[in-house]
């Protein structure tokens, strides 16, 4: 203990500073405590206080006034106006002193460190501020309800006069080509600009209803002359320029072309007369700033006038065409209706000599209506020049002239060329007979060579009747020639004559064949008893012209070694 205490007055003077150390903590932590508390309470306080600035930051005055304002101009709005005045004057006396007072004493206590006290009348102090500002906000949400029209109007105002201002600039822009509706659409602006007006005095004296209702006539206005002066201005310009040059023009086409044209078939006055009816029905429409069909209308009148022009050009082109052609086609037509008449003389003289067919005599009647058809279409001709008949008609008439013309001499062409190849077919087959008689006489000479009376036999039917169809050739030939009946009796004969010439002549072969190889094989008949049997047979089917039977028999003797020439190794003279 002693030494303890000893060691403690060693070190006194630590102990002493440990002590003071130990009680500046203490009252540190003391203070930081007091200080914390009364800044946490403090700041409540201020949050509290914030709040109630910012509900008295509220555009209620500044809503208030415009109610007033608008109570003075419109009558509904001035009752409205002292009732919302009496209810910001009462919440305002039940909140504003109230809790300003609080709000001092809240800070005294905090303060004085009265903080359990100074807790519960901040909870107090946040009853009341929240009660002010729901009046404040129930009251700024009436006043705005109240006017809540009158930004979208102010909007919609806004959209129209930039549209108004767009038209103006549109109109003005194409000034030129709306000089003829000027008086129309500058009235149509100014009521536009009126109505505007006065939708803006009315958003200001709070008539909502009557001046949405000025804004769809204005959208009415705007969007119809919108409209117009998009589509108006090139189809103004177009029907008082390029229509009406274009009827001027045709008017003068007219007028001059009366005096030497036959175009009577046009109706020409009577089409113009409605032409311009037409046009001023449209330039009435125009004047008004009625566009609803103008451009589809515009279009027909302008295709119409060009229609007719185009007709009178058409006029003036087959006048031309028919003053070029009318003369020598008149010429032609006499031409060639002598031409036939000569033509069908010479035809039927030649076809006078031959035996016509039904096809030459129905090509004849067709020349007869050809010459009918051409002398009528001829006098459709005269008659359209003696009945002052429009040249379109005229031309027409000429051209249809002219085929019947190029369509009869083709006619003609033809016929001519059936008699032509009437002369060369009677020569073709006068020039066969010596052919088919020279084949006759081969065969016949080829058949005597032989001399083998069956052979002659076998062929003497169809010789007999070779010699009867060139009797009949001949017959054919003789006037009237029966050109068609002589062309099937050559086709036969031509057939026949070769096919007659080559039989005889296989026959002729094939006999010399079988009568050199029986020789052969008689040399060995005395040898083999077979061999003198098929011989003897051989020799009977020869003698009866049965060359091919006689050949087969001997050949099969090549059995017996005996060695026979081939077919193909036999030459005929």
């Amino acid at each position: 203990m002693l030494s303890f205490i000893d060691e403690l007055q060693k070190h006194y003077d630590l102990v002493i500073y440990l002590i003071i150390g130990v009680i500046f903590i203490f009252f540190l932590i003391v203070f930081f405590l007091f200080f914390n508390k009364k800044k946490k309470y403090m700041n409540k306080l201020e949050k509290l206080k914030a709040e109630f600035k910012k509900i008295d930051e509220l555009p209620i005055t500044t809503a208030l006034t415009k109610i007033e304002e608008l109570g003075m101009r419109n009558i509904s709005f001035s009752s409205m106006s002292s009732i919302y005045v009496k209810r910001y004057l009462d919440y305002s006396d039940k909140f504003n002193q109230p809790i300003n007072d609080m709000i001092a004493s809240i800070s005294a206590m905090i303060n004085e460190g009265k903080y359990d006290f100074a807790e519960e009348r901040i909870e107090e102090l946040r009853v009341l501020i929240s009660g002010y500002k729901k009046d404040a906000e129930s009251l700024l949400g009436d006043i705005q309800d109240a006017t809540k029209d009158e930004e979208p109007l102010l909007r919609d105002i806004e959209r129209v006069r930039k549209v108004y201002h767009e038209c103006i600039k549109k109109y003005q822009d194409n000034a030129s080509d709306l000089s003829l509706v000027y008086g129309k659409i500058r009235g149509s602006i100014e009521k536009v600009d009126s109505l505007i007006s006065e939708a803006e005095d009315n958003v200001s004296s709070g008539i909502y209803i009557e001046t949405k209702e000025i804004i769809n006539k204005v959208d009415e206005e705007l969007s119809y002359l919108t409209q117009y002066l998009k589509v108006m201005p090139s189809l103004i310009n177009f029907a008082t320029n390029t229509i009406v040059r274009n009827l001027n023009d045709l008017i003068e086409k007219n007028n001059i072309m009366q005096q030497d044209y036959p175009i009577h078939h046009l109706k020409p006055i009577k089409t113009i007369e409605r032409l311009k009816y037409d046009v001023e029905s449209a330039m009435e429409k125009i004047k008004v700033l009625d566009y609803d069909g103008i451009e589809p209308l515009l279009l027909e009148i302008n295709k119409n006038i060009i229609d007719l022009s185009d007709s009178l050009d058409n006029e003036k082109a087959c006048k031309k065409e028919y003053d070029n052609k009318c003369e020598n086609l008149y010429y032609t037509s006499d031409c060639t209706i002598r031409n036939f008449d000569h033509s069908k003389k010479d035809i039927q003289a030649i076809l006078e000599d031959y035996e016509c067919s039904e096809e030459i005599t129905q090509f004849l009647n067709k020349c007869d209506e050809y010459q009918k058809q051409l002398k009528d279409d001829k006098q459709i001709m005269d008659n359209n020049i003696y009945g002052h008949q429009p040249y379109s008609v005229r031309l027409e008439n000429m051209n249809k002239l002219n085929t019947t013309i190029a369509d009869f001499q083709a006619h003609l062409d033809s016929l001519s060329e059936i008699a032509n190849q009437l002369s060369i077919d009677r020569n073709e087959c006068i020039s066969k007979i010596k052919g088919y008689i020279n084949y006759l006489r081969l065969s016949q000479i080829t058949l005597d060579n032989c001399n083998l009376p069956a052979l002659s036999k076998k062929y003497r039917e169809k010789i007999t009747n070779i010699e009867e169809l060139i009797s009949r050739l001949v017959y054919s030939l003789k006037r009237p020639y029966k050109i068609k009946f002589a062309k099937e009796i050559c086709n036969t004969l031509d057939v026949e004559c070769k096919d007659l010439y080559g039989k005889v002549r296989y026959s002729q072969k094939l006999m010399i064949f079988t009568e050199k190889i029986i020789v052969i094989a008689a040399r060995y008949r005395d040898k083999f008893q077979e061999v003198d049997y098929a011989v003897n047979r051989a020799t009977f089917y020869f003698l009866d012209g049965d060359f091919e039977s006689s050949k087969n028999i001997i050949e099969k003797l090549s059995i017996y070694g005996i060695a026979f020439p081939k077919f193909s190794e036999v030459e005929v003279k």
